[in-house]
């Protein structure tokens, strides 16, 4: 991957400078039998003089070297280090290296010979898992190559911009690094001969960073961010071979220490180095552009230390930068933030939101007693009804446009959407398919009591691969206290048979368990339940935390009302304080959560998913939380109300954090806007004074900030309501408990 994307994964991918030798074609040469046209020979000439360090007099004049900055990791764990337990990418969100587009495609081989590329791929000898690629034209796939053009667009681009990556490679550091190592390697044939033609030689990627570090004073700080980065991830990763006991993992752990040791030779002497002050390479804008130190990227979650890094030009006026200061964010930051919501986008900025879409409002055919979102029609000043369907598709159209990804997810909520019957849905992915682009793809889940399933419904879902999550809160007489009809009658038979429903059309389907006062005190029958009877494999536990007047006001607007006790004793704590009856105990959530976590890692691990202990777990490697709740920061994930009205998230559908109307602005303009950011970034500048010095900071950062109902220790507002049951359950997981 090119190095501004190695720079960004740096809590996921070991760098490294891996050095191959590459085969100049001779006119009519490629492997096997092909005859290649002059034209393509003579593309294919340009491209590698474009992208490769030619060889010098004293190697063979065939040679090109490709130096290149990749991954590294155990060849034992035969896995992207990026990659889910479940095969999913987990950063494929949270701008994915380009390279990874490119595949199967060759970036170092011209377009005209893309297709021989493929026909090597698909050969059975080529490597697992490609009997996907195949000649000619099939029916619901999209043709990569035809006539020796690449015609797939999406295809087209990534190769262009791979090649781009790999010519500002070449330019800002590849040319002298090859200066650096041509003496000790490129010029002694000896060691040219250990460079293979279908390997690599990697080593330590110092020689690169050094290059960098004299740019300029911020590069330099860049490189030993990056250095301290690299020195944790490296640890862990060796702490976990030690765990796995691999004779096969020696090499590469020696290999590893290697680099560590090289990481922080490097890092004392740049430490130590005289600063480079105002002293700057004629290339430094253009370097640091490229690394992406002018802005954050809009689409991703904004770093306080990366922002503070940024320079704030003179020429924003005094409100603009008293808006940036009031978000502890630079002006350029801010600028690139509402840039983006207008559709202009810095380098190396891609956009990312997502939308819990309401189509039905809070029309439901159940009355569960701690619904938080039953009352929204009158409080909102709104009738239920339905998303009419021209509002629906200019939705659908500037959702998929707003957005930069490969992937776009569409959350259908409510109330209960299946009450829109399900015509409404199939105009839903008809709309989907006309308004999606070539390369580009959809995914639908579906939130639902699954009381009104029918074996209708199960073939719709099944037919366009809709994931579906239920609700169902544990065995008969704990799901039934709560989750009654609007009649007052118990609907667990009705919700147990869509669970049934939902396997025989094989859907795949998590459920969703709202964690109250009743069911915290009985974790294992719950979780054993939805094991073994219901047969899920995927569960979410939300706690149901309300605070007293939730139908009324947003939790900001009633904790100086509920006369809040000054200390965090008893009161604070206790069960019923600022809150409903039926909201969980703050200890019992703990509680709650370590039954289940012995039960599930004694007997289900890598076959039962559970939300939260996905998350602990991506986090205590280095990687970003998977939900909300545990991000330092929110506000990629608003609202949509049947209405077309937007609000700042699903738990904030009040008056007052309403952000927009779809139909009279695009979604990038409300969600990229300087209201939302603030929302957003709230969460982690409000943080409580406890917070910052808590251990378990970086797996909670002060959980949800509708929980945040508690007065800390000082006496400051903005704790969460379930501090004690996070702290005891990650201790308990952690096994900090036992110390």
């Amino acid at each position: 991957m090119a190095l501004p994307e190695l720079f960004r994964h740096q809590h996921l991918f070991v760098g490294s400078l891996s050095i191959r030798r590459v085969k100049r074609l001779q006119p009519g040469e490629l492997p096997g039998t092909e005859i290649v046209a002059a034209e393509a020979y003579a593309a294919g000439c340009e491209l590698a003089a474009r992208l490769l360090h030619p060889g010098g007099d004293a190697i063979r004049p065939r040679n090109d070297f490709w130096l290149a900055t990749q991954g590294f990791d155990y060849p034992s764990l035969n896995r992207c280090p990026a990659l889910q337990e479940d095969g999913r990418c987990s950063i494929h969100l949270d701008l994915k290296p380009v390279t990874c587009s490119v595949v199967p495609l060759e970036a170092l081989v011209a377009d005209q010979l893309q297709h021989l590329v493929l026909s090597g791929r698909g050969r059975a000898d080529e490597g697992h898992g490609t009997d996907c690629i195949v000649s000619g034209e099939r029916a619901g796939f999209a043709p990569l190559t035809r006539n020796s053009a690449v015609v797939d667009r999406d295809f087209g681009r990534a190769l262009a911009q791979r090649r781009d990556d790999l010519a500002a490679d070449k330019k800002w550091w590849g040319d002298a690094v090859f200066g650096m190592l041509h003496r000790e390697l490129f010029a002694d044939p000896a060691a040219v001969n250990r460079i293979p033609f279908d390997g690599f030689l990697t080593i330590a990627p110092a020689p690169l960073l050094m290059v960098l570090a004299d740019v300029s004073q911020r590069c330099r700080e860049r490189c030993i961010e990056y250095l301290d980065a690299q020195a944790a991830l490296i640890g862990e990763k060796i702490r976990q071979a030690l765990v796995r006991k691999k004779s096969a993992d020696r090499a590469v752990t020696q290999q590893l220490r290697a680099f560590a040791e090289s990481g922080r030779a490097l890092g004392k002497a740049l430490r130590e180095a005289p600063p480079l002050g105002a002293r700057r390479l004629a290339e430094a804008d253009g370097i640091e552009a490229w690394l992406g130190l002018g802005a954050s990227p809009a689409g991703t979650a904004l770093s306080p230390a990366a922002l503070d890094s940024v320079a704030s030009p003179a020429s924003y006026d005094e409100e603009h930068k008293l808006a940036a200061a009031g978000l502890k964010i630079s002006p350029e930051a801010l600028q690139t933030y509402l840039d983006a919501g207008q559709g202009t986008l810095a380098p190396g900025v891609s956009r990312y939101l997502h939308a819990t879409v309401k189509p039905g409002g809070s029309a439901c055919n159940l009355d569960c007693t701690y619904c938080y979102y039953l009352g929204k029609e009158s409080l909102l000043g709104q009738k239920n009804g339905r998303l009419p369907v021209d509002l629906l598709e200019r939705f659908i159209s500037d959702y998929i446009g707003s957005q930069d990804v490969e992937e776009i997810a569409f959350t259908w909520h409510g109330g209960e959407p299946t009450l829109l019957g399900i015509d409404y849905f199939r105009t839903v992915v008809q709309l989907q398919k006309k308004h999606t682009p070539a390369g580009r793809r959809v995914s639908n889940d579906l939130q639902t009591n699954g009381t009104l399933l029918t074996e209708e419904w199960g073939a719709f879902l099944a037919e366009n691969k809709f994931l579906v999550g239920l609700s169902i809160d544990g065995p008969r007489e704990l799901h039934d206290i709560y989750r009654l009809t609007k009649k007052g009658t118990p609907s667990f038979e009705e919700v147990f048979r869509a669970a049934r429903l939902l396997k025989k059309h094989g859907i795949p389907f998590s459920t969703l368990t709202t964690v109250n006062r009743k069911n915290a005190l009985q974790p294992l029958e719950v979780y054993r339940f939805l094991r073994d009877e219901v047969g899920t494999s995927y569960m979410q536990f939300i706690p149901c935390v309300e605070p007293r007047r939730f139908e009324k006001a947003a939790h900001a607007a009633v904790r100086g009302a509920q006369g809040a006790p000054g200390g965090h004793g008893a009161a604070a704590g206790h069960l019923l304080w600022g809150v409903t009856d039926w909201s969980v105990g703050s200890e019992d959530w703990g509680a709650f959560l370590s039954e289940i976590f012995d039960e599930w890692s004694a007997h289900d691990e890598g076959r039962v998913k559970v939300n939260l202990f996905e998350t602990m777990f991506a986090q205590l490697k280095g990687l970003p939380a998977l939900i909300c709740t545990s991000s330092p920061y929110c506000g990629k994930n608003v609202a949509l109300e049947h209405d077309g009205r937007v609000y700042a998230c699903d738990h904030y559908v009040y008056p007052e954090y309403e952000i927009g109307d779809i139909s009279r602005q695009s979604l990038g303009e409300i969600v990229f806007s300087q209201k939302q950011l603030e929302f957003g970034l709230a969460k982690y500048n409000l943080l409580a004074r406890e917070c910052l010095s808590c251990r378990h900071l970086k797996l909670c950062w002060g959980e949800c900030p509708r929980t945040r109902i508690l007065p800390t220790q000082q006496g400051e507002g903005n704790l969460s309501y379930l501090c004690r049951g996070w702290k005891k359950f990650f201790d308990h997981a952690t096994g900090q408990d036992a110390r």
